[in-house]
């Protein structure tokens, strides 16, 4: 029997970036892949679809990262998802925030590839 796919959401606000990582996640993991660019339609993903990872920038509109991380982790029913924060913010307050709010992982942007793909693959073989 074939492993289910995995659902990924991608949290990005800037296309390119989001089209990267949706095409990266459906070639090398065959994932179904969900893609919000702001806080509030990640919300609703959240809320309607069974997640396995969520890369998610930090200033998004309407609702930022680390809001998306809080409400994750105060659910017991989101609070096992991996999120893994992409961010061109690479501050130490910004990592330490994240870190701290229960991120998995922070990767700053831009991320090579090769990378993105390792910590990806990370998560979803837990």
């Amino acid at each position: 029997m074939a492993n289910p796919k995995k659902n990924i959401l991608i949290v990005e606000d800037n296309t390119a970036i989001l089209d990267i990582y949706k095409k990266l996640c459906e070639v090398k993991f065959d994932a179904k892949v969900f893609a919000a660019d702001n806080g509030e339609t990640a919300l609703k993903i959240i809320n309607t679809e069974k997640l396995d990872l969520i890369l998610c920038d930090l200033m998004l509109p309407t609702i930022s990262g680390f809001d998306i991380i809080s409400y994750l982790k105060s659910d017991e029913k989101f609070k096992d998802i991996p999120i893994i924060i992409v961010s061109a913010v690479a501050d130490k307050g910004h990592v330490k925030l994240s870190i701290i709010k229960g991120a998995n992982d922070f990767l700053v942007k831009p991320v090579p590839l090769k990378i993105m793909e390792e910590k990806i693959a990370n998560f979803l073989v837990r």
